[in-house]
């Protein structure tokens, strides 16, 4: 069943556009036999230039994205035949169910299940990295639209931050910080109703970072600072980089990512 509502699906990834339809699946043994697929962009690889290069949107897209996504579902038939499914994740679980168990695992919130059959690591990677890759490539966009003070999202953030400037800089410090491989996120916690700025090494999504497993973290806004995501264009210059993506961020998604987490 395809849907194009998060408050439908609520537990999928993270909510998509009318034009990417979320993918509820129906049953448990869905997410283990239906392979995960690659997502389409929604512009070419060469849309984001100057700020974004050709080859690297190519290379990111068509060989590291779609890596952890065939990485990733090696590890999910792997699990596919285990005897628990059921009572380690529940009737109907999604991949971010999984990255968020193991989360709350790390954390010691929840036992380690037992159905993990040696690729835990390999689901936190790679699922992981096919999660991250997805949020971070919606929320480009070759449209400039600039950031949108009237929008959900944009008011949260002048009410949290106080101007796009000062969230822009905490957004981009965080980024900056990211000791080798990692990502920043924006994210929505249900529970307190706020926004915050987190970042994790590797692959993890922001449940792994301090003090967010078990928050229900919902990622609106993410940017890879992997090295593969810049070095061709801008080399060790990882600030180069940072500025040329704010330009082509798109707003759109973010706040559409937003209001569905305020929904679900």
């Amino acid at each position: 069943m395809l849907v194009t509502n998060l408050a439908v699906c609520p537990n999928y990834l993270f909510p998509q556009n009318d034009a990417i339809p979320c993918v509820h699946f129906s049953h448990l043994m869905s997410l283990f036999t239906v392979p995960l697929e690659l997502p389409k962009l929604n512009y070419a690889y060469d849309a984001l230039e100057p700020y974004l290069d050709t080859a690297t949107m190519t290379l990111h897209h068509t060989k590291h994205h779609a890596a952890y996504t065939a990485n990733a579902n090696n590890a999910l038939k792997t699990i596919s035949t285990q005897p628990n499914l059921a009572s380690d994740f529940g009737a109907n679980p999604t991949i971010y169910d999984l990255l968020r168990r193991i989360a709350r695992e790390e954390a010691g919130l929840v036992p380690q299940a037992s159905s993990w059959a040696g690729v835990r690591t390999a689901i936190r990677n790679h699922g992981g990295g096919f999660v991250n890759h997805e949020l971070f490539f919606n929320n480009l966009s070759p449209a400039k639209q600039g950031f949108d003070s009237n929008s959900a999202v944009g008011k949260s953030i002048l009410a949290q931050w106080g101007s796009v400037d000062a969230f822009k800089k905490e957004f981009l410090d965080a980024a900056t910080k990211v000791f080798g491989s990692g990502w920043a996120f924006l994210v929505y916690l249900p529970k307190t109703k706020k926004l915050q700025i987190v970042s994790t090494a590797n692959q993890d999504i922001p449940e792994f970072a301090p003090g967010l497993a078990g928050s229900d973290a919902v990622s609106v806004l993410g940017l890879d600072v992997w090295e593969h995501a810049y070095y061709l264009k801008y080399q060790n210059l990882r600030g180069g980089y940072l500025d040329a993506w704010w330009q082509v961020v798109n707003w759109a998604d973010v706040n559409n990512r937003y209001e569905q987490a305020l929904k679900a």
